[in-house]
């Protein structure tokens, strides 16, 4: 099979979308011809097997669509056989009208209420002319069919459970690990509130963001960003972790964190496509008092976390990302 995946962005400045799509272009160029499609600067992470389109910033979909004679010719010169964007807009909306099979894995952010109602009719206008739509969870799943009236195949999103995985340190006794964007959608400012009130708790941020200014209690640690073997370590060093977010398809960094052993404590929304509240983490509605009373018994009741941190494994190793792989590569081969 001669495959192309498009992906906007890639590893390490970009999120789990973009890392989905590489792993997938990684894992499957293994067994059958894959080139990845890009408009990322950071390309000498695939060697020579990235289609580099020229970067312009702030003009993704815009410059896509210019590249479209380009891309077009590519497809017949590669004598590509499948196309997977991953995102509706951009890629699935400029390769709609090309003669070939398509597939699109939504990831949430490209299928939200908040688009206007020409973005609405361009994503439309892409789901009428593609082959199949894959969604990571069931909510997403669902709400594509209510919103656009589309079907879509659920294939979760995977994680390297052999790198995010226990290791034989000692965790600090009192330490909240938050991983992600610095912004409100989640949940900076609840977890700060909280930071406020459990003085005697420190609460470390990785990643960066608009409101790392508001990062300045004296309980409170920027990281900054930190590669993926350093934050194996920090989720194995933290008492929990907590992603308290207002919104989410099915994240990523709640897997790593379970995989690696750490409690934690998240959201209903996303969260609850892998977490049982009590059993291998916590779930909590978008509330400071439910946050609080959370943390304090995670943190005060040794034997629950131990529990916790069992069942969480436990769980992860199921979104191994070569299950991932696998199903993706048997539906290639259905859709081809």
């Amino acid at each position: 099979m001669n495959i192309l995946i498009a992906s906007t962005y890639l590893p390490p400045f970009a999120g789990g979308a973009e890392r989905i799509a590489f792993d997938l272009a990684k894992g499957i160029n293994e067994k059958e011809n894959v080139k990845l499609i890009t408009t990322s600067k950071n390309t000498e992470y695939y060697n020579n097997k990235i289609i580099k389109v020229k970067y312009t910033k702030g003009l993704t979909l815009f410059y896509s669509t210019l590249a479209y004679p380009y891309i077009k010719k590519l497809i017949k010169n590669e004598n590509i056989e499948l196309i997977h964007t991953h995102m509706t807009l951009p890629w699935g909306y400029v390769f709609r009208n090309i003669k070939v099979k398509k597939l699109i894995t939504c990831h949430g952010s490209d299928v939200y209420p908040e688009k206007n109602f020409f973005i609405n009719k361009l994503i439309n206008d892409t789901f009428k002319k593609t082959d199949v739509i894959v969604s990571p969870s069931i909510w997403l799943s669902k709400y594509i069919n209510e919103e656009y009236n589309y079907s879509s195949r659920i294939i979760p999103n995977g994680i390297n459970t052999r790198l995010f995985r226990p290791l034989k340190i000692e965790s600090n006794e009192k330490v909240v690990l938050f991983v992600g964007r610095f912004i409100e959608l989640k949940g900076i400012n609840l977890i700060l509130k909280v930071a406020s009130i459990l003085k005697d708790y420190e609460f470390w941020f990785v990643g960066n963001g608009p409101l790392s200014k508001k990062i300045n209690l004296p309980n409170t640690k920027i990281l900054g960003f930190k590669n993926k073997e350093d934050l194996v370590e920090l989720y194995n060093k933290a008492t929990i972790c907590l992603f308290p977010s207002q919104r989410e398809n099915f994240p990523l960094v709640g897997l790593e964190a379970m995989s690696s052993g750490c409690p934690v404590i998240t959201t209903k929304l996303g969260f609850s496509e892998y977490i049982n509240d009590m059993e291998n983490g916590l779930l909590i509605n978008y509330d400071k008092g439910e946050l609080l009373n959370k943390i304090s018994l995670l943190m005060e009741d040794y034997q629950l976390r131990k529990n916790i941190k069992k069942n969480a494994r436990k769980t992860a190793v199921k979104f191994d990302k070569q299950i991932m792989i696998n199903k993706y590569y048997s539906l290639y081969k259905e859709i081809i």
